[in-house]
């Protein structure tokens, strides 16, 4: 893989409810979420289907935002 841009700002975390999500390895700064990696979320969700449990983390990761 290519090299890639660190410490980018993250948001939208906070608009993300009922649902799990993993950071890989983020940076803080005061209140501040930085990306760290190329892969920065994880966003996991239940359903009563699996495609149910996927929409809901599509709908989802449309709210956290970062270059």
């Amino acid at each position: 893989p290519s090299d890639y841009e660190k410490y980018k700002p993250s948001t939208g975390f906070d608009s993300v409810t009922d649902r799990i999500l993993f950071h890989a390895v983020p940076k803080t700064g005061g209140n501040s979420i930085f990306t760290n990696g190329g892969r920065v979320i994880a966003i996991t969700s239940y359903g009563n289907t699996t495609n149910e449990a996927l929409v809901l983390s599509y709908k989802d990761a449309e709210k956290v935002v970062f270059d």
